[in-house]
């Protein structure tokens, strides 16, 4: 099952190289027309650091996924995020609007036109959650011209008392990710607004930000959308969260190309994506939900060995396509020995509190 789903993957992304190259190829025929187009992620922020995602692509207009589309024009722009070219080492600058004013940064991509920046800020005495960043090219180290984008990054507030980390793929969004092939065929052929999200999950996750169904906004606890997914179909995920009401978060998604050339095990990107978030808010209990389709148990279990006491609890979804229940004796003896909350469940709101 797992050799056979590698081979699709990799058949995939040999094709989409190819025509990559093709375009490439024929975009070096005429290298004036190079135009950038800058996609800046939602991102996030602690007290002390700020860390900004996004990435600089190559003749790709921004594609609006929150308006229906008909399935071939759904196709067709999916696609287009696909073969988009990635445009390495351009200088960009970002800057960050705070009630103080403007703080600067200036940053590089990377090979894969990917840029992250992780640093210091004094923007700790913001009062809103949810602050505007701007991203445009260098006009100090660019002969291109600039266009400004806008993206947002969230910050903690003083009520945020947890940081809840959550699976996508079968924790929120129904797409058999064991299966390449059917998820391929919905993230091509389906839009957003007809995908499938667990009925419960946008309450549920709404009473989860605010500390408990009996609170009434007495907290504000911060969100973070992690899944193996490639960045190329951010768009798609960012307006499904959107659509089906979830709290507002930052999304981190995989580079394929660079993250999977360096990591020794599988879905070692969550690992380091988690290992990142709960580095920056150090300080902050972890809740980590996920679902029993792929290792979202192993890996879970594994950030709480490498970091006794600060997982506040972990929550899986049982499969949703089968009855069959696999090793949940072992992962619930595994919890019990490191003395973390670890449940399972079908419907979110019958086990929070």
């Amino acid at each position: 099952m797992g050799t056979s789903k590698n081979m699709l993957k990799n058949i995939a992304n040999l094709f989409q190289r190819i025509i990559l190259s093709l375009i490439k190829w024929k975009r070096g025929q005429n290298p004036e027309n190079k135009s950038f187009v800058i996609l800046p992620y939602l991102s996030y922020a602690s007290r002390e650091r700020v860390h900004i995602r996004g990435r600089v692509v190559e003749g790709l207009a921004p594609l609006d996924f929150t308006k229906a589309s008909h399935t071939f024009r759904h196709f067709v722009k999916v696609i287009k995020l696909f073969l988009a070219l990635e445009s390495p080492h351009v200088p960009i600058k970002i800057i960050i609007d705070t009630k103080d004013g403007p703080i600067r940064y200036r940053a590089r991509t990377n090979a894969q036109g990917f840029f992250f920046l992780d640093a210091k800020w004094n923007g700790y005495m913001e009062e809103s959650k949810e602050i505007p960043y701007h991203v445009s090219l260098d006009e100090n180290d660019s002969d291109y011209d600039s266009v400004i984008y806008t993206s947002h990054l969230f910050k903690i507030q003083p009520n945020t008392k947890k940081v809840i980390i959550s699976d996508i793929d079968d924790t929120i969004l129904k797409s058999k990710a064991t299966s390449f092939t059917a998820m391929m065929m919905r993230t091509l052929f389906r839009p957003p607004q007809k995908r499938k999200a667990f009925p419960e999950a946008s309450k549920a996750y709404q009473i989860l930000r605010k500390g408990s169904a009996k609170n009434n906004d007495i907290e504000d606890n911060l969100f973070f959308y992690i899944s193996s997914s490639s960045w190329n179909i951010y768009p798609l995920l960012k307006a499904f969260i959107e659509l089906n009401q979830f709290p507002p978060g930052a999304l981190i998604l995989q580079d394929i190309k660079t993250e999977k050339a360096t990591q020794t095990i599988a879905h070692g990107h969550k690992l380091d994506r988690i290992r990142e978030v709960m580095e920056l808010y150090h300080d902050i209990p972890i809740t980590l939900i996920g679902d029993a389709g792929q290792q979202d148990q192993d890996i879970y279990l594994e950030m709480a060995r490498r970091y006794p006491k600060r997982i506040d609890k972990i929550l899986i979804r049982n499969r949703w396509w089968t009855k069959t229940i696999q090793n949940q004796t072992d992962y619930l003896s595994q919890a019990k020995e490191l003395k973390i909350s670890f449940e399972y469940f079908e419907n979110l709101e019958d086990i929070i509190h």
